[in-house]
């Protein structure tokens, strides 16, 4: 009986074993819950793994460089160029050695002043002395002599002298600059100022000379120069004449009248005309005769000058 009992007990046993494994069995036919059912639900609601992963790689920047806009206009680079500011108006003494000339009005600390100072000579040579920083420009004064220039028969009375000056100014420039000549004559001149210079070395290039001419003259005391932008300033002072001189002729658009006295009954004019330098070459002044006396074929003596204002 005991037997039996063992029998049965181990019968149940292997059944229950079978049951197990055909159970196991149904559950991997049917395909792993895990896989079915997906990753998601292991790791819980918001948190889906099956989501494509972030590309941590960094970004290359990107160096190209924007396109300009081109409705903007470009700056500016052309070289600057010294600028006319003023000419005072001209003094005229007779018989007199104390030559009192005004300062240009809107005048500025660091702008360029030229003096231009024109005597008779007719009974010698003049001696004129400048107030202090006031600097004679190389080659002045020139003493233009109606014997100078054979074959022409000058009258005496066409002796002058022709004198240029420069200062850089300062500030709080006085109303007036007083030159004195160290005899009595009659003279004229005139102050002109320019902004925009080098106050080191204001004039870089220059040309004068005593002249005489009995009809039209051309670009007298032209040259070359090495400076790339910078103003010409061309200077004329006329002898005294017992008639009427001359006019300028100017040559293109681009010459400005600054300064002009007028043709005064007794001659001794001034005038002074500027523009930009062209391919690095400056012109003299173009003058022409304007009037002579009829039949007498007279002309006149004068003295051009040039000169290339550097820009700072």
């Amino acid at each position: 009986m005991v037997r039996s009992l063992l029998v049965c007990l181990a019968v149940a046993a292997l059944g229950a074993a079978c049951d197990q494994n055909q159970d196991i069995g149904s559950n991997q036919d049917a395909g792993n819950p895990v896989d079915a059912a997906g990753a998601g639900d292991l790791a819980g609601p918001g948190h889906d793994l099956s989501t494509t992963s972030p590309d941590l790689s960094p970004s290359s920047p990107d160096l190209s460089p924007s396109p300009p806009d081109m409705a903007s206009p470009p700056p500016d680079m052309a070289t600057p160029v010294p600028e006319f500011v003023a000419a005072g108006p001209a003094t005229l003494i007779t018989n007199g050695t104390s030559l009192a000339l005004a300062t240009p009005t809107g005048v500025q600390e660091n702008d360029l002043l030229l003096a231009l100072v024109n005597s008779a000579e007719e009974s010698g040579d003049r001696t004129l002395t400048a107030p202090a920083d006031w600097i004679l420009v190389g080659g002045f004064p020139i003493h233009n002599h109606a014997n100078a220039h054979p074959p022409y028969i000058i009258p005496a009375i066409e002796n002058h002298g022709v004198w240029v000056y420069y200062r850089i100014a300062k500030a709080g420039e006085p109303a007036t600059h007083g030159f004195t000549f160290a005899s009595a004559t009659t003279a004229r001149g005139v102050l002109l100022a320019y902004r925009g210079v080098d106050t080191a070395a204001p004039i870089h290039d220059k040309s004068a000379l005593p002249y005489y001419s009995t009809g039209s003259t051309n670009g007298l005391g032209g040259g070359n120069t090495t400076l790339d932008s910078g103003r010409q300033v061309n200077l004329i002072a006329t002898a005294m004449t017992n008639h009427a001189t001359y006019t300028v002729v100017q040559s293109s658009p681009s010459i400005r009248e600054r300064f002009n006295s007028g043709e005064q009954p007794n001659g001794l004019n001034l005038i002074a005309h500027d523009s930009k330098l062209f391919s690095n070459i400056y012109l003299g002044p173009s003058i022409a005769n304007k009037q002579s006396p009829s039949g007498s074929g007279d002309g006149f003596c004068f003295v051009p000058t040039t000169l290339v204002l550097a820009p700072q």
